[in-house]
């Protein structure tokens, strides 16, 4: 050891300092680490935490969901079996009053044809009565209008420009014969024979 220069001595004490600090950093490195995968293990521990309270609530939350799903499938069976009940009865009731009704409707029928039949004798009776008072009304009609057809056929209604001489050419075929008109209708005419008015009814015997 004697033979070791001052040289070598301080190089010896400078690389024993710098091993000394290379192994100080070490140890703080690694107790950095060692800390950094502490709070690494927390975090996970607390995160598989979080995620265990969330999947037992999701858990929950499914029980509670299909528990609830069951009692409304239940309570739609109830109402659905209430509902089918009812409509059961309901058609019963229904096909009771059809039944009812078809009856009470095949006695109205019976008693309808039984007073339309009766109604259709009397209409029959009345028809030919009054078929027979038509008769004689027209037979008497007829008479009537013969009569009156035979007495209009001697009526002349005078016309716009009409003179009695017209109406003697016109109907008796002699513009000179108008006096026989005149005489015939003097109470209507009056004194002049020259005045007439239109729509005068002439009485002229078509000889």
């Amino acid at each position: 050891m004697a033979g070791i220069s001052l040289f070598d001595k301080l190089m010896e004490a400078v690389t024993h300092k710098d091993e000394k600090a290379a192994a100080a950093k070490a140890a703080a490195d690694q107790a950095a680490a060692a800390q950094a995968a502490a709070s690494q293990a927390a975090a996970d521990a607390a995160a598989q935490q979080v995620a265990q309270r969330a999947a037992d609530k999701a858990l929950t939350e499914a029980k509670a969901d299909e528990e609830a799903a069951k009692q409304r499938a239940a309570a739609d069976a109830a109402r659905d079996a209430q509902d089918a009940a009812a409509i059961e009865a309901t058609n019963a009731e229904a096909e009771r009053v059809a039944t009812n009704r078809a009856a009470a409707q095949a006695q109205a029928d019976a008693v309808l044809d039984e007073m339309r039949a009766k109604q259709r004798a009397q209409d029959d009776a009345e028809r030919d009565a009054r078929q027979a008072a038509e008769a004689s009304a027209a037979a008497a009609a007829a008479e009537a209008a013969a009569a009156k057809a035979a007495e209009e056929a001697n009526v002349y209604i005078v016309q716009p420009g009409d003179s009695l001489s017209a109406i003697a050419l016109k109907i008796l075929g002699d513009a000179h014969r108008y006096p026989e008109i005149y005489e015939e209708n003097k109470d209507l005419i009056g004194a002049n024979p020259n005045l007439i008015y239109p729509g005068q009814k002439l009485r002229v015997k078509r000889m």
